[in-house]
């Protein structure tokens, strides 16, 4: 296992909190088409613009009380809790082995981890809020996964450029064309959609990030735990039987989970 100077892991935390903040501005503004540049930072109740001291990641709701300094509206614990796991998996992100990326130089990959967490994390506190995944947010993932590997490939040239570009984009339209055809034979069946055109965009994301091997088990691990969840939360009446529920964190947390853990870990546990 790696090990880093505290100033990397000090840093790396207070990375992370800073992107969850934006990821904060990204949850609420987006699934009401709003910029989400213009304006800054304000109470979504009072609507008044935040000083800078107002808008520090976890400190200023600490040190505020949870309530606005204008109308002394309760501020969300979702918020810090979202700074909060986001500043957990860019910590996590530095010991991190994704498969197609082991040459790469450690900087890069934790850079690219951070990107991809974010992203991660920003599809799913939406799809849990609002059983929507934005498509600009998986189109612009699909965009820069395909990119990167690109230009990695070019710089390190481990594989053959064209060989692992044409994997990586291949596994993104493998993954869009399977769970489009999940979402059209599973309506056709039971006459309600089974998974939405969301859903087959992040698998498509998926795809471009981690290429054909990881996209498959991302798949798997994705179904047998969304199988088991579900079991749960009918057992226990968290859910009823017929009852939509995301499907978009399972695909994010096992891809999360085969990009830090590499291929070879999940096959081992699949096959032994």
């Amino acid at each position: 296992m790696s090990t880093y100077n505290p100033i990397m892991y000090i840093f790396t935390i207070l990375m992370g909190l800073s992107i969850g903040s934006f990821i904060n501005v990204l949850v609420w503004r987006l699934p009401r088409n709003e910029s989400i540049i213009f304006p800054g930072s304000h109470c979504t109740v009072c609507n008044k613009g935040l000083n800078w001291y107002d808008n520090i990641p976890l400190i200023s709701w600490i040190y505020l009380g949870r309530r606005c300094r204008y109308c002394n509206s309760k501020i969300s614990i979702i918020y810090p809790i979202t700074e909060l796991i986001c500043s957990i998996t860019f910590l996590i992100c530095l010991w991190a082995k994704p498969t197609n990326y082991i040459y790469i130089n450690s900087s890069i990959t934790i850079i690219l981890g951070w990107i991809l967490s974010s992203i991660l994390l920003t599809i799913t506190i939406i799809d849990i809020k609002y059983l929507w995944i934005p498509k600009s947010i998986s189109y612009g993932g699909i965009i820069i996964g395909i990119i990167n590997i690109f230009i990695l490939s070019l710089i390190y040239n481990q594989y053959p450029s064209s060989e692992i570009i044409v994997n990586h984009i291949l596994a993104s339209l493998i993954g869009f064309i399977a769970f489009s055809s999940i979402s059209f034979i599973g309506e056709i069946i039971l006459r309600k959609p089974a998974l939405g055109l969301g859903d087959a965009k992040l698998i498509a994301l998926t795809g471009a990030w981690l290429g054909i091997k990881g996209v498959l088990i991302v798949m798997f691990l994705s179904f047998i735990s969304a199988a088991i969840f579900s079991s749960l939360a009918l057992l226990i009446g968290y859910i009823k039987r017929g009852d939509p529920f995301p499907f978009g964190p399972f695909i994010s947390l096992s891809t999360f989970a085969v990009w830090l853990m590499g291929n070879t870990f999940w096959i081992k546990i699949y096959f032994y």
